[in-house]
């Protein structure tokens, strides 16, 4: 009677057990639901929030690459209006020795007038050619003086006209050379504007980055607390079920049976989160894996392997040597150094070469961004979803991938 009774006891409590097991169950399967529903939610926002910072990231490379030719258009201009000055300087000598010698012609006739003048005894018309002929002794003498003064008076106005010729000429080409110079200046100040404007365009879609950057990271830390929260109440609510089970199968054993089943059920779990925290491991050490090991093909691409030398090295607009380097600069360097010739700049280099579609890849091929002829940025492909590049000013020659900014096609050469 008091095992009847005992047994009982125990029954009704397996009966009450399972009753508040039922009634747990329930509520957990509420929160795991609500947990699934925000943790679905914040990624949803998280992938939005990826195509955002890839809109922005395209943008800013836009930016980066009109930046980096108005910088090349700056430094042409310069040069040109250097060489212009140079031409300046050359044109005020030479109208300054021209100058020199008109004044040396009109010299050398006021000396042979006053020469003239001497050479006549007497002044009968008040004109020293005319003078220095007629005092001359006789006839034959008065025509030889006549053709002297012919010849001294062609000489002269033909020296003096070609001086003055000369000098006009001198001129109005230094007119020409000073204003294209003006011209050279405005163009430079205008391109200083623009590019003014685009340093500020580009700052405001950098700082639009980086606010998406951190709403992403911000977003991703609350999807990991999401993750978690769900992991604990998926956990919670798989323990409450086997515990239920346990209880339902107990209800005819004895306190020793449902003791052990419950034991078991308590080391079936714990074998279960071993096993999770087992293939998460795995799984992070297959990404570790997979990021630091290229396809093989890539290291015998003299391509890639000359612009691996050059991982670390800061961006510069317009830089094409190993002290800076802009995205097309980069690319136009290590095909130099295996001496081959692509254009300089991306819009140019997205032309040339053959189509690639990005299902068709190879290391080696050049990625591009924008259409072909217009592209604004540029990388070099070197496997696994993965490209070198020069990104944008602040940062150093590094290694991206696809899956974060991805390109429109590739160019094989």
């Amino acid at each position: 009677m008091k095992h009847r009774y005992k047994f009982g006891f125990m029954t009704l409590f397996l009966v009450g057990l399972t009753t508040s097991i039922l009634s747990t169950s329930v509520v957990l399967a509420d929160e795991v639901s609500e947990a699934q529903n925000a943790l679905d939610a914040n990624k949803a926002q998280s992938n939005d929030l990826n195509q955002q910072i890839q809109d922005q990231e395209n943008k800013v490379a836009q930016l980066n690459n009109q930046v980096a030719n108005k910088t090349l258009e700056i430094s042409k201009t310069q040069k040109n209006i250097s060489a212009n000055q140079a031409k300046l300087a050359k044109l005020d000598t030479k109208i300054t020795k021209t100058q020199k010698e008109v004044k040396q012609r009109r010299q050398t006739l006021q000396s042979q007038l006053v020469n003239l003048q001497k050479q006549s005894n007497k002044s009968a018309l008040g004109n020293v050619y005319a003078d220095f002929i007629l005092s001359g002794s006789d006839l034959s003498d008065i025509v030889s003086r006549a053709v002297a003064v012919q010849k001294i008076n062609t000489a002269n106005h033909a020296a003096l006209t070609a001086l003055t010729d000369a000098q006009q000429k001198l001129q109005t080409f230094k007119d020409q050379q000073q204003t294209q110079q003006a011209a050279l200046v405005n163009a430079k100040q205008q391109l200083e504007t623009e590019k003014a404007k685009l340093d500020t365009a580009k700052l405001e879609a950098t700082n639009q980055q980086t606010q998406l950057q951190n709403q992403l990271n911000a977003n991703q830390a609350a999807t990991s607390g999401l993750q978690d929260q769900l992991k604990a109440a998926q956990d919670k609510q798989a323990q409450i079920e086997a515990a239920l089970k346990a209880a339902q199968a107990k209800a005819a054993q004895t306190q020793a049976a449902a003791a052990n089943q419950q034991t078991e059920a308590t080391s079936a779990a714990t074998t279960a989160t071993a096993s999770g925290a087992d293939l998460a491991a795995n799984n992070s050490d297959y990404q570790a894996e997979l990021n630091a090991n290229l396809p093989s093909s890539a290291a015998n691409n003299k391509i890639i392997q000359d612009a691996m030398q050059y991982l670390g090295v800061p961006y510069v607009w317009g830089g094409t040597t190993p002290a800076g380097f802009d995205c097309s600069g980069l690319v136009y360097y290590c095909y130099k150094l295996e001496g081959k010739t692509v254009p300089r700049v991306s819009q140019g280099q997205s032309t040339v070469g053959q189509y690639v579609s990005l299902n068709n890849l190879q290391p080696g091929d050049l990625l591009f961004w924008g259409g072909v002829g217009t592209a604004h940025h540029v990388a070099i492909y070197i496997g696994n979803g993965q490209y070198i590049h020069a990104p944008q000013p602040g940062e150093n020659v590094k290694i991206g991938s696809i899956a974060w900014f991805r390109p429109d096609f590739g160019r094989r050469y």
